[in-house]
C-alpha cells in the first residue's frame, strides 16, 4: 500500500530536470521538445506481509508494474503513443517497482509509511547486484510481440512487463518514497487507500537523454534533497473482484504546471506515475 507511487493511483506526477545530450538512443518513447509534456502512466501492485501481521510494518514489501499510454508535449501534442496491439508489433515502455517498508508509524492521525531499497526480490527480476545498488524500479522499452497485461497470474503480466530492452533503472538512494495510508489496508474495491510521495535517482540510463537534479516543490517532508525524478500519487484498492492484483493507480486530479522549458509527467492510471523534469537546452 504503500502505495507505491501510489502507484496504483499512481498515477502520479513525477517531475525531473532532464538536459537532453542528444537524439534518444530508441526511437521508442520519445520525449517532446520544450515546454510542459505529460507522460500517463498505468500500475497495478501487491503488498507482501511479511510476518503475516495483516498490518503493514518493517519488512514487508510492495512490488508492481506499469506501463505508459501516451506521452504529450504542451507544443507538439502528442508525440508518442503506446501501442498494445500484437498486429504489426508493439511499441511499449512498462516496469516493475520493488520497495520494501523501512517504517511505519502514527504521525498525528495519519500513518506514515517509510520504503526503503530490497535485500531480495521475490519475484527475481530486479538482480542481487542491482539491488546492492539501491534499484526499486527498472523500465523497459519493447517493440516484440509480448503485449502488456495486468489480468493476471502475475508471473505472467511480470514477465510481459520486463521482457524489452532496459531503458532504465532508478533508485531512492539520495532520495525518498513514502506514503500516508492506514497500516491495515481496506479491501473495499476502489476505495481510495492514501497518498505517497517519492524522488529517484537514475542507476542506469539508457533512454539517450541527461536528467539533471530538482526538487519537488509540493513535497517537505523529506528534507527538499535533489533528486532527478519526483512525483506524488494516490493508490486505491484494485476494483477488479478477483483479479491477483491488490491495489490500482489513477490520474491525479491535481496538476501543478511547470515554468517554460520544464517536461510535467502524469500517471494515468507508478507509475501511471507522472514525472516533472526541467529541461536544458544545450547553445
Amino acid at each position: 500500500m504503500s502505495i507505491k507511487r501510489n502507484l496504483a493511483i499512481m498515477a502520479a506526477v513525477i517531475g525531473l530536470s532532464t538536459v537532453v545530450s542528444g537524439a534518444p538512443a530508441q526511437a521508442s518513447p520519445v520525449l517532446g521538445g520544450s515546454g510542459v509534456n505529460d507522460i500517463y502512466f498505468n500500475n497495478i501492485e501487491n503488498w507482501v506481509d511479511v510476518d503475516g501481521s495483516g498490518t503493514v510494518s518493517a519488512g514487508d514489501q510492495f512490488y508492481g508494474i506499469l506501463h505508459v499510454q501516451n506521452i504529450d508535449n504542451q507544443y507538439s501534442g502528442t508525440v508518442w503513443n503506446e501501442d498494445n496491439v500484437l498486429a504489426g508489433g508493439i511499441d511499449t515502455l512498462t516496469g516493475y517497482f520493488l520497495n520494501t517498508v523501512s517504517a511505519a508509524y502514527l504521525e498525528g492521525l495519519t500513518y506514515h509509511i517509510t520504503m526503503g531499497t530490497s535485500t531480495y526480490d521475490p519475484n527475481g527480476v530486479i538482480s542481487a547486484a542491482e539491488l546492492a545498488s539501491g534499484v526499486v524500479m527498472k523500465l523497459y522499452s519493447d517493440s516484440s510481440l509480448t503485449r502488456y497485461s495486468d489480468d493476471g497470474p502475475v508471473a505472467t503480466d511480470i514477465a510481459n512487463s520486463t521482457d524489452g530492452s532496459l531503458w532504465a533503472t532508478l533508485t531512492t538512494l539520495g532520495g525518498y518514497w513514502y506514503t500516508h495510508a492506514p497500516i491495515i489496508p481496506p479491501t473495499n474495491l476502489g476505495e481510495a487507500i492514501g497518498d505517497s510521495w517519492f524522488g529517484l535517482n537514475f542507476v542506469t540510463n539508457n533512454t539517450g537523454y541527461t536528467f539533471s537534479y530538482t526538487d519537488d516543490p509540493l513535497e517537505s517532508e523529506s528534507g527538499s534533497p535533489l533528486v532527478q525524478m519526483y512525483g506524488t500519487s494516490n493508490l486505491n484498492v484494485n476494483t477488479a473482484a478477483g483479479s491477483p492484483w491488490m491495489f490500482t493507480s489513477n490520474d491525479p486530479s491535481v496538476v501543478v504546471t511547470p515554468e517554460p522549458g520544464t517536461f510535467l509527467l502524469l500517471g494515468g492510471g507508478l507509475l501511471g506515475l507522472g514525472m516533472y523534469v526541467r529541461r536544458r537546452v544545450r547553445k
